[in-house]
């Protein structure tokens, strides 16, 4: 984050102090017990479903919960707004949290500087390199712009060209990852959940699963992507593989959608 506040723009430090100090607020209302770790993942989640049906997410806490929680949902309502990509990234981000017990800062800095990007490009702030000197290879612009593809052509469900954006962007990250020497923060997992989902909707069954395998192989903790590799082998037929998928899915991530997909393949077996 140093990088941008390297900037010196007052909006932009001022962002980063929000989401600074929002992080050291759940963290503090944690410690006296007013929220815990579940509570806030599935309420950050049901920030982004409320935005994704355009709905106004009811707030249901009181007091300092309820301050804190409209506060999170502002700073993931700009997000989502800047960048399409962060309804994928943002439940990446909490699996990772959730893995890892990570600080509430991973989500609030994740967030934060997602908008100040997008700030410091509208203001034509010029942003740190990201590549190392003498880097000859694909840029994260570049990899981005193919992700960013894959997200519009998802959104008109024309998912060949959605999974050809795909493959073009992870043949981009392989090469970075080979040629560059600082570290490439891109949800490589969820992109390879976006391919098998897509692969899925195309009814390209065994690539859609070679697909979710490899997120799994990314990120073994991934709930998402046992959800969906349930989808997939619910669809092949293989309905004990699909319920043991969801068992892994609601170990990691609880929630009445999955039981009820769960009971749905329990009755065909």
């Amino acid at each position: 984050m140093q990088y941008l506040k390297n900037l010196k723009d007052p909006e932009i430090n001022a962002l980063l102090e929000k989401a600074a100090h929002l992080a050291d607020s759940l963290k503090l209302l944690e410690k006296n017990g007013d929220i815990d770790r579940q509570v806030f993942y599935e309420t950050t989640r049901e920030i982004c479903r409320a935005f994704m049906k355009q709905k106004a997410y009811e707030n249901p806490f009181s007091a300092d919960v309820k301050k804190a929680i409209e506060e999170l949902e502002g700073l993931i309502y700009e997000t989502l707004s800047e960048d399409n990509n962060s309804l994928v990234l943002i439940p990446i981000t909490l699996e990772v949290m959730q893995a890892n017990e990570g600080d509430y800062s991973e989500l609030t800095d994740y967030l934060a500087e997602t908008i100040a990007i997008n700030i410091a490009e509208r203001k034509g702030l010029a942003l740190e390199d990201e590549e190392p000197e003498g880097y000859e290879g694909p840029t994260l612009e570049e990899i981005n712009e193919q992700l960013d593809q894959s997200a519009e052509f998802a959104d008109r469900e024309d998912f060949e060209n959605a999974v050809a954006a795909l493959n073009r962007a992870l043949d981009m990250i392989g090469e970075f990852r080979e040629k560059a020497t600082s570290i490439l923060i891109i949800d490589v997992p969820g992109i390879l959940n976006n391919k098998a989902y897509y692969l899925f909707r195309l009814n390209r069954l065994q690539e859609a699963l070679e697909s979710i395998n490899l997120a799994l192989k990314e990120n073994e903790q991934y709930a998402i992507a046992y959800y969906t590799k349930a989808e997939i082998l619910d669809q092949m037929g293989q309905f004990h593989e699909a319920v043991a998928c969801m068992d892994e899915a609601i170990d990691l991530d609880d929630s009445p959608d999955k039981h009820r997909f769960r009971k749905s393949i329990l009755n065909k077996i």
